[in-house]
């Protein structure tokens, strides 16, 4: 096999600087494009990703993933102030609706019957056979454990 440099005509026309291989019985290969990495001579290197498909503008797959996340916290933080108000206002029901006569616990545990309601406490009575009377917070109710009868009505 004989090849010859850079300055060798084609047949065809003239190639000035590709380089050109002469293969024997004539027939030379297309001429080579001058690759200016250090490629193999013959590869060909491209910009377009694996697919074939163009290069795009897009912000890439981990803007997909951010977004994501970011709803799935706006949810979790909706849901949590949803769930805060409803409670708040459960409380504030209950707080509101406190009758004499109402068994109720306290945060502390204390069990008794109310034997009075003020504005922002309320009188426990925590012993039937003595006059024995706790005053407490109406915020230490922490649930109704019997409401009191309702009052027959009079007609």
């Amino acid at each position: 096999m004989q090849t010859q440099g850079t300055n060798t005509a084609s047949p065809g026309g003239s190639s000035a600087g590709a380089a050109q291989v002469v293969v024997p019985g004539g027939v030379s290969p297309a001429p080579l494009a001058p690759n200016p990495t250090n490629a193999l001579p013959g590869a060909t290197t491209t910009s377009a990703p694996l697919g074939g498909a163009a290069p795009t503008a897009s912000s890439g797959p981990g803007f997909e993933f951010v977004l994501i996340i970011g709803g799935v916290f706006v949810v979790m933080i909706v849901t949590q102030v949803m769930a805060g108000r409803k409670e708040r206002r459960r409380r504030q029901d209950l707080l509101t609706s406190l009758r004499p006569h109402d068994r109720v616990q306290t945060v502390g545990g204390l069990i008794g019957t109310i034997a009075e309601v003020k504005p922002d406490e309320v009188v426990l009575r925590v012993d039937e056979n003595s006059p024995t009377r706790v005053h407490v917070s109406k915020a230490a109710v922490q649930s109704v454990l019997r409401a009191a009868a309702p009052a027959p009505e009079s007609r």
